[in-house]
């Protein structure tokens, strides 16, 4: 199996593991999660098989999503080519494209971390982490979702603190020989000192030790810490495109 496959599949097992229901449609499988309407990620369609019209992928979120009484829709096609053809078609009706890519540990980095990082429980992080979230969001449905991904994938925290100050943070999610670096913040005064390279190279020296051959995260393809991962060690294996619907006057991640 491709590296790409590996990573797909491992997304696909834990978003399994942790949602409220799976509806498997004709060629989409829609992921919903009541307990989390503000987490867009945790309610969404993967679209499994290329070529289905774009009518009927909005009528698929109108039947799941809807239904749920979301007002947003989030599509993820598996095939990069498949949704840039969606995205063709759905952004002249409003909706967002957003194109990411996946990027897996295969270099020694261009040097190492400067920082002492530690390894804490979610707790510690949970100040640090809900400063990242937008004031109408609620913070505590995120921090649901960040337990929930911890009890379906054997998560661990990495942290650099000053003064019991959490400043930078990144999370390790694991499954079998695959290990995802996830969620790699600092605290905006906190930037530019490397701290973000420190606590992802602790993850990476962790995933390594616990003998995870796959080690992979995901960035924005136009957004410069992919600038980062790539000095880290970090290759490009894959792309995606993701396609969202905000709600009018509505926003979410």
């Amino acid at each position: 199996m491709r590296e790409i496959e590996r990573i797909l599949a491992s997304e696909h097992h834990r978003d399994v593991a942790v949602a409220e229901g799976v509806i498997e449609l004709d060629g989409i499988v829609a992921f919903v999660d009541t307990r989390l309407p503000d987490v867009w990620d945790s309610n969404y369609l993967r679209v499994d098989r290329p070529g289905i019209d774009a009518d009927a992928v909005v009528a698929a979120g109108d039947e799941t999503l809807g239904a749920a009484g979301m007002r947003h829709r989030s599509v993820f096609p598996l095939d990069e080519r498949d949704g840039e053809r969606l995205a063709a078609e759905l952004e002249p009706r409003g909706w967002d494209a957003k194109r990411g890519i996946y990027m897996v540990h295969r270099r020694p980095p261009d040097r190492p971390g400067a920082f002492e990082v530690k390894e804490v429980v979610q707790d510690v992080v949970d100040p640090a982490r809900r400063a990242f979230f937008a004031p109408d969001l609620d913070a505590d449905q995120f921090l649901l979702r960040d337990r929930l991904l911890g009890a379906a994938g054997g998560d661990r925290w990495f942290v650099v603190r000053e003064a019991d100050v959490v400043l930078s943070f990144c999370r390790l999610l694991a499954d079998d020989d695959t290990a995802q670096v996830e969620d790699v913040g600092t605290m905006p005064h906190a930037r530019g000192r490397g701290l973000a390279r420190a606590v992802t190279l602790a993850a990476v020296t962790a995933a390594r030790a616990d003998g995870h051959r796959l080690i992979w995260l995901a960035a924005s393809a136009d957004d410069w810490p992919r600038q980062l991962y790539a000095r880290l060690g970090f290759e490009l294996v894959g792309a995606e495109v993701s396609l969202y619907l905000a709600p009018p006057g509505g926003c979410g991640d």
